[in-house]
C-alpha cells in the first residue's frame, strides 16, 4: 500500500487543527502542531510535506515559520492560512517563504481540500522532474566517464588549455567552473569511500564601498589580497576557487564541520590582518564572513546543498555585522529554536542554475 502524502497543519487553535484534520483526514496523513517552532522541529520526519501554517499565533508568525522551513526543509510545499487581510505578512510569505499558496479563514472544506490537492500535484511534479533530473545527472556522469577513457592519450595536450579554462584570470584561483567540476569528484568520493568534506563561503565584506569610492582597479586589487590571504591560509589538498565577483569557496576535503570551522577561522584572521593600498597614500583594512556547511554519507547532504547551507550561513554573518563565522549547525540551531525574531533569510536565487 502506497503511503498517503503528508499535511502537516499548524495553528495555535485546537478547534481549528481538529476542523482541518477531520476535512483531510480521509485522503492524507495529517499532522497537527500548535506551535511553530515545535513544528520546525518535528518535520525532520516529514521533509517532503504539504505545510498548512496560521498567520498569527504566539510567537513566531506564520509568514516566520514558512521561512524558516523553506530554508531547512525546502522540499515541503508551503501555504499560508489567514484569518484577515494582512497584505504585508503575504508580501512576505510569497517573498521570503516562496509560499504555494494563501486562503483565508473561514473557509469552506471543498476550497480546503481543492488548495491541498493542487499543492500535492505540484509537489508530485517537483519531486518528478527532480528525479529525471538526477537520471540525466547520472547518464551525464556516465557519458563523462566513458568519454575520459577514450581521451586519456590526449590528457597531456589539453592540460595547459584546461588550466586556463579553469582559472581565474584576476586570482589565479580556480574558477566556478572549475567549482562545479570538482563538487561532482567529491560527491563521487564521499559516496565512494565515506569521507567527509566540508565547504566553507567567503565574502568580502564592504566590497561595493571599495568598488564605488576607489575605483574597480582598487576593488580588484582587494580581490587579488583576499585570494592570496585564503590560499596561503588553505591546507595542502584543499580546493580554492573565485565563485564569482567577491564570493570565494574553499572545499576542505577530509574534514568535517568542526575542521572546517577552524581552518575559517585561521582564514578569517589571515584576511583581518590584510591591509591594502588603493589609492595613493590611502589604503583599507580588509575583512570577511564565512559560512561553513558539511558533508557525509552517513548524514548527508549532497554538496550542492551544503554550498547553499554555507551560503545560507555566510549570509548570516553578514546581517550580524560581518567579519566572523557561522556555521550551518549553528544557524540551524538558531532557526529551529529561537523566538521571535527579526531576522529574515537570504532571498531564494532567481536561478540557481550553475554557470
Amino acid at each position: 500500500m502506497v503511503d498517503r502524502p503528508t499535511v502537516v497543519v499548524i495553528d495555535d487553535e485546537e478547534g481549528q487543527l481538529v476542523v482541518m484534520d477531520a476535512i483531510l483526514s480521509d485522503d492524507y496523513h495529517v499532522v497537527c502542531f500548535q506551535s511553530g517552532q515545535e513544528a520546525i522541529r518535528a518535520l525532520e520526519q516529514w521533509p517532503s510535506a504539504i505545510v498548512l501554517c496560521d498567520q498569527r499565533m504566539p510567537g513566531l508568525t506564520g509568514d516566520e515559520v514558512l521561512s524558516r522551513i523553506r530554508i531547512l526543509y525546502p522540499n515541503t510545499v508551503r501555504v499560508l492560512v489567514t484569518g484577515y487581510v494582512d497584505t504585508p505578512a503575504i508580501v512576505r510569505a510569497l517573498n521570503e517563504g516562496n509560499i504555494f499558496a494563501y486562503f483565508q479563514k473561514p473557509f469552506e472544506p471543498g476550497d480546503l481540500r481543492l488548495t491541498v490537492e493542487r499543492a500535492r500535484r505540484s509537489q508530485e511534479v517537483r519531486l518528478e522532474n527532480t528525479r529525471l533530473q538526477d537520471e540525466v545527472h547520472e547518464l551525464r556522469t556516465r557519458m563523462e566517464a566513458l568519454i575520459h577513457e577514450r581521451t586519456t592519450a590526449l590528457e597531456d595536450e589539453n592540460r595547459t588549455l584546461r588550466d586556463l579554462a579553469e582559472t581565474d584570470g584576476l586570482t589565479g584561483l580556480f574558477n566556478s567552473r572549475a567549482l562545479q567540476m570538482r563538487l561532482r569528484d567529491e560527491q563521487e568520493r564521499v559516496q565512494r569511500y565515506g569521507q567527509p568534506v566540508a565547504l566553507v563561503m567567503a565574502d568580502v565584506d564592504d566590497f561595493k564601498k571599495v568598488n564605488d569610492t576607489f575605483g574597480h582597479l582598487a576593488g580588484d586589487a582587494v580581490l587579488k589580497a583576499v585570494a592570496d590571504a585564503i590560499r596561503r591560509t588553505a591546507r595542502q589538498g584543499d580546493f580554492v576557487a573565485r565563485y564569482g565577483g567577491e564570493e570565494f569557496v574553499v572545499i576542505a576535503t577530509a574534514s568535517t564541520e568542526e575542521g572546517a570551522t577552524l581552518l575559517a577561522e585561521r582564514i578569517r584572521q589571515a584576511v583581518a590582518g590584510t591591509v591594502v593600498e588603493v589609492a595613493p597614500d590611502h589604503a583599507v583594512s580588509v575583512t570577511i564572513s564565512l559560512g561553513v556547511a558539511a558533508c557525509s554519507r552517513a548524514e548527508g547532504p549532497t554538496l550542492h546543498e551544503a554550498l547553499r547551507r554555507s551560503d545560507e550561513a555566510m549570509y548570516r554573518v553578514k546581517r550580524s555585522g560581518k567579519n566572523g563565522v557561522v556555521t550551518w549547525s549553528q544557524l540551524r540551531h538558531l532557526l529551529s529554536t529561537r523566538g521571535q525574531s527579526v531576522y529574515r533569510p537570504r532571498p531564494a536565487p532567481k536561478d540557481a542554475t550553475p554557470n
